[in-house]
């Protein structure tokens, strides 16, 4: 049986899942996976959201404060994924990415304050091997505290309904 629970966003999370929300309310068909189980940072996120005018509401099976929170932190990434996509697409079409992430944060009423241009692009310069060329194995370096968890540009996860 489905819950609708009220979950803390980002702005430009709430701004980007606009268009999905269904009665005002976003409809998970799939458990995202729990990413993060400190249990410090689950707390801090929900308690510092608590008052928030940014939010969803979201209706899944599970009602787990870590699986909600592995839900924010999964549609933030599919909206940097998809504006590095973007962007590369740009980059390959011969037009300046800074443009296009311009355009693509423009195109979701995300103001700078909301989502810095300048941050987007020097992230953009770290990554944008992985989006010019996906089909490349991306060489990681093993983080001595536990296993990489990272998402190759293209292999998104439909959460949606």
């Amino acid at each position: 049986m489905n819950k609708i629970h009220k979950l803390p966003c980002l702005p430009y999370v709430k701004k980007y899942v606009q268009a999905d929300l269904v009665n005002n309310t976003l409809h998970v068909k799939n458990r995202p996976v729990i990413v993060n189980n400190t249990k410090h940072r689950v707390d801090a996120f929900f308690e510092r959201g608590k008052g928030s005018e940014h939010f969803i509401y979201v209706e899944m099976r599970c009602s787990s404060l870590y699986t909600l929170y592995s839900l924010h932190g999964q549609m933030a990434r599919e909206f940097r994924d998809r504006m590095f996509t973007v962007a590369a697409y740009a980059v390959k079409q011969g037009l300046p990415a800074r443009n296009a992430i311009r355009k693509f944060l423009e195109a979701y009423n995300i103001t700078d304050d909301e989502y810095d241009l300048d941050s987007a692009y020097r992230t953009w310069e770290r990554r944008k091997h992985r989006f010019l060329n996906p089909t490349e194995p991306v060489l990681k370096k093993k983080k001595e505290s536990g296993p990489t968890l990272g998402k190759e540009a293209g292999n998104q996860l439909s959460l949606f309904a």
